[in-house]
């Protein structure tokens, strides 16, 4: 043993008097029998974590049990606060790293250090968000060396892991004789000779990147007094490694994403404001992306130079620009899932999870692409309906997504996709098929829900709706594309969204000319009159109205020719004609009476009478 500097006799003393061995006394305050015989040895000082469990198992002060650090002592404590194990631990972090995780980090912390302790805990949630450096402060964290006093022990698998070598490594610092390893070529037994070499000890044991459950199972090395804490992107693997705590790592709030990029680059934020918050809301809060794009306008502000500066933000307003930019990495940092010699971007960071994906779920994946991001949602049925796949390829596909960390279930049937991982799929070309299913499917959604009490059902669903009828427009799908704009443009008005209505409708009548549908250019007219009436642009609505009675009335179309007498008569009365509008009504509701269309006779019969 090293020499004795100053032997703490009334700690031993008070061992003895209650009757403990040096073992008992470890187990009673959660270390080993070494580590009390270098306390009383004076080779090494209790952390204060241990002062307090020293003092409560023998109910007595810091004074009576020799605790009050003198010189020497405090020497002792340094050393050994300086030969606490790291072992390949990631370095210390910039401060820019912890920026919106105290609350997520001291959940943690209250976890691992609960009493009685939790032996396993999981960090998942989807690619960039910040996993491995949540794992990496805790690592480096005071509250959790005093929790393991004999260290933090770390390991990164990625998919394809060689656990021998890995684990060897842990052997290594474990103290397991390089000869002993030499021969310990399967994992079973090295597992159980890192297991004995573990003893009574207290390590946190850090399996970082997780692919499958049983590399992270056959990592759990550490005794009964040590913790296991695994960072993964499957949500099912974080469960079976902790079901009690098993936790998620969610994006950045826009508050703390504007807070970072501050950190980061504050002349960029400070010169562009509004840029900086439409980025932060474009990369949906996601830390690595916010890292990345913080580094690189960090980069081009060195000089100082507004030029400088516009030009780098509006250069990461492009997608591709912005999926690429790359983090440079130590060697012996570099993420285990990163190929050799590949630059560590946004870009890289999701292809990872997709190259491990079955060819039939990366189908389904890229088909996801045609729907509207976070914090918009789609349904599983739109899903399966753009997907063109068989249901049970898909139902196998959508789950797996899910698992993966690639989609986010929001609801009962429900999915939406973070705004990054939707920039990536937009990075490959275009699935022209998905977007034409896409835009079918919710057409004749549309055409199902077109009536007020049917309105709440369209809000959840409008920005997908929207998105539907640019992939009709952008497919020439003109039927399609003029069908959806008709079920919507009542909704449109009914939600104010009157503008927007109308240049649907105009640019929808474009299409039913192009197409010579004369049925559907007369509906499309009705509805132009409708919402020109409506913003007050009276001679717009009475020309669409005139060419539309010609039309309807040539293609039979009695319901169409019907609802314009109406809207003809509510022009006039508006103009304040009300007697010719009293002769339109008339008209019209000889037509709905001859041809048994009640409800237009309703409609009408109420005008009449206001």
């Amino acid at each position: 043993m090293t020499k004795i500097h100053n032997p703490n006799d009334a700690l031993r003393r008070a061992r003895i008097e209650k009757g403990w061995t040096q073992r008992h006394l470890a187990e009673q305050i959660g270390t080993n029998q070494f580590t009390v015989a270098r306390w009383e040895a004076g080779v090494a000082f209790p952390s204060p974590y241990f002062r307090r469990q020293l003092c409560e198992v023998f109910a007595a002060s810091p004074e009576v049990l020799g605790m009050i650090p003198t010189e020497i002592t405090e020497t002792i404590a340094a050393k050994s606060e300086r030969s606490y194990m790291r072992f390949a631990v990631p370095a210390s972090l910039t401060p820019d790293e912890l920026i919106g995780r105290d609350a997520l980090l001291d959940d943690i912390r209250r976890i691992l250090c609960a009493d009685p302790p939790s032996h396993q805990l999981a960090l998942y949630g989807m690619p960039g968000v910040g996993k491995t450096t949540l794992a990496s402060v805790l690592a480096h964290d005071s509250v959790i060396q005093e929790r393991f006093p004999d260290g933090v022990l770390w390991i990164g698998l990625g998919p394809n892991p060689q656990l021998v070598p890995l684990l060897n490594g842990w052997g290594m610092a474990l103290g397991v004789p390089s000869a002993e390893l030499a021969q310990l070529t399967r994992v079973e037994r090295l597992i159980q000779a890192l297991q004995l070499a573990c003893g009574n000890r207290r390590f946190l044991f850090i399996i970082d990147d997780v692919w499958q459950i049983e590399d992270a199972l056959n990592c759990k090395v550490g005794g009964s007094s040590c913790t296991h804490l695994v960072t993964t992107r499957s949500m099912p693997i974080a469960f079976h490694f902790a079901p009690s705590h098993a936790i998620k790592v969610p994006e950045l709030y826009e508050e703390q994403g504007i807070h970072l990029l501050t950190h980061l680059a504050p002349e960029a934020v400070a010169l562009e404001p509004t840029q900086a918050q439409e980025l932060v809301q474009r990369v949906g809060g996601l830390p690595l992306a916010l890292s990345l794009v913080g580094r690189y306008l960090q980069s081009q502000s060195l000089s100082k130079q507004p030029r400088r500066i516009r030009t780098a933000l509006e250069k990461i307003r492009d997608v591709a620009q912005r999926m690429q930019l790359a983090q440079p990495y130590a060697p012996t940092e570099r993420p285990p899932n990163l190929k050799p010699d590949a630059p560590y971007s946004l870009q890289m960071a999701i292809a990872a999870s997709e190259e491990v994906l079955p060819d039939t779920t990366r189908h389904l994946f890229h088909t996801l692409s045609v729907f509207a991001p976070k914090p918009s949602s789609f349904t599983e049925d739109a899903a399966h309906a753009a997907s063109g796949m068989e249901i049970d390829d898909f139902v196998s596909g959508i789950d797996m997504l899910t698992d993966s960390g690639l989609i986010e279930s929001t609801d009962a049937g429900r999915y939406t996709i973070h705004q990054s991982i939707a920039d990536y799929l937009h990075l490959s070309p275009r699935d022209a098929e998905a977007e034409r299913r896409m835009a079918g499917w919710y057409v004749a959604f549309c055409e199902s829900y077109d009536r007020p009490a049917d309105y709440q059902l369209l809000d959840s669903e409008i920005d997908n709706i929207l998105l539907a009828l640019d992939h009709a427009r952008n497919q020439d799908l003109k039927e399609t594309y003029v069908r959806g704009v008709i079920a919507l443009a009542n909704y449109l008005r009914f939600r104010g969204l009157t503008e927007s209505a109308y240049d649907y409708l105009k640019y929808a009548y474009e299409m039913a000319n192009s197409i010579n549908d004369p049925p559907q250019r007369a509906r499309v007219l009705l509805f132009l009159a409708r919402m020109a009436e409506y913003q007050g642009k009276y001679d717009e609505a009475e020309t669409a109205i005139q060419e539309g009675i010609v039309i309807a009335n040539s293609t039979g179309e009695v319901e169409t020719y019907c609802d314009f007498y109406l809207l003809l008569g509510v022009l006039n009365k508006k103009h304040g004609d009300a007697q010719q509008a009293q002769v339109y009504w008339e008209q019209g509701l000889t037509i709905a009476r001859n041809n048994q269309l009640h409800k237009r006779i309703c409609g009408i019969l109420v005008q009449k009478q206001r």
